[in-house]
């Protein structure tokens, strides 16, 4: 979990799976949007934490090692766990993207003590290394919890190797529609 005073980026995707905006979120704020139902971020300039005005009611808020990604619906949330709600329409080409924008930025940026940070600056070997080690977890993972999240290691690390290799998520949904 992200410490009290680290900020990490949230991505907020809306009812339709259009990503409303990329803002930052730290503990407390993770802490008092779960306890509240309503979005808070940390605000760029005062560094405050702040409600996001964001329209619509948070469906899920998850906690990442690198970022928050958070969900909005201008629908009554669905009963039961939120993550167990099947995803809208474009919210997967909708998060991949934020996501790969993420790491486009960390990228330029290199924060200290990032592990996105830490692949580029290790270099195009490692990450292909990662990226193999992923796939090969996914294969061998059994039960859907653990296929899920092996899969969702798989995406992230490809899209650190397509952004290494210059290759816009853009141009791979472009291949597919090719295909399709």
């Amino acid at each position: 979990m992200v410490e009290d005073k680290e900020t990490l980026p949230l991505i907020v995707t809306g009812p339709a799976g259009r990503v409303l905006g990329l803002f930052r979120m730290n503990h407390k704020a993770y802490t008092k949007s779960l306890e509240s139902g309503r979005l808070w971020h940390v605000h760029g300039e005062t560094g405050r934490v702040l409600p996001l005005d964001v329209p619509g009611t948070m469906t899920f808020l998850h906690a990442g090692k690198e970022w928050f990604d958070a969900g909005v619906s201008s629908d009554t949330a669905p009963a039961g766990d939120p993550s167990e709600a099947p995803p809208a329409p474009g919210v997967a080409s909708g998060v991949l993207e934020a996501l790969a924008t993420v790491i486009a930025q960390r990228r330029k940026d290199m924060p200290e003590g990032s592990y996105t940070t830490h692949l580029f600056a290790s270099g195009t070997d490692k990450i292909k290394k990662k990226l193999g080690e992923e796939a090969v977890e996914l294969i061998l993972a059994k039960g859907t919890k653990d296929i899920t999240y092996e899969a969702a290691d798989l995406l992230y690390h490809l899209l650190v190797f397509l952004e290494d290799a210059g290759i816009s998520l853009s141009e791979v949904f472009t291949e597919l529609r090719r295909r399709g």
